[in-house]
């Protein structure tokens, strides 16, 4: 404890930051096998019962309260049993979403193109774009941290990320 306190702030914090991280990671796949997610089957026998969802159909707002951010949609889909979390994500690939994130990180990758790494404000980071650079020239010179608008279509997901396809950009 002594060498904690004597280390610099910054080294103290980037020590809980981590430690939190190793908790999260460690302990929510122990926390789903020792509490599973319950599971409802439900009836779909009788014609009033089933309903239709093509692409084009808005789902309805309290169905999708994960949309509000990254994060809460990366949760949603890691409540999931390992097994079943590809194919629960998948029910919102195609949705379009309209969140206000953080600048993390920016990388050519080829041609004019570039990825972008966005996070939640005070959150991990959650989402990456990919735009041309020649559409979006100010994120050149875009301080990391700074808000930006993302509009967007899910297009995949992993454990970590949101995937977000014919994105706009909004600074």
């Amino acid at each position: 404890m002594r060498w904690f306190k004597e280390q610099p702030i910054t080294i103290r914090g980037a020590l809980i930051g981590a430690g939190a991280l190793v908790l999260i990671f460690v302990l929510a796949p122990i926390r789903d096998r020792l509490f599973p997610p319950e599971i409802k089957i439900v009836n779909q026998n009788t014609e009033t019962d089933k309903v239709s969802l093509n692409s084009d159909s808005i789902p309805a707002k309290k169905e999708f309260d994960e949309l509000s951010s990254p994060n809460k949609l990366l949760e949603k889909i890691n409540e999931s049993p390992p097994l079943f979390r590809e194919e629960a994500g998948k029910r919102y690939i195609g949705i379009n979403i309209d969140w206000t994130l953080e600048l993390l990180s920016i990388a050519k990758t080829r041609g004019d193109s570039i990825r972008i790494i966005l996070k939640e404000i005070k959150g991990l980071p959650s989402a990456i774009i990919e735009v041309p650079l020649s559409k979006y020239r100010k994120l050149t010179v875009l301080p990391q941290g700074n808000k930006v608008r993302v509009k967007g279509e899910i297009s995949d997901f992993d454990d970590f990320f949101i995937l977000i396809k014919n994105a706009e950009l909004f600074f």
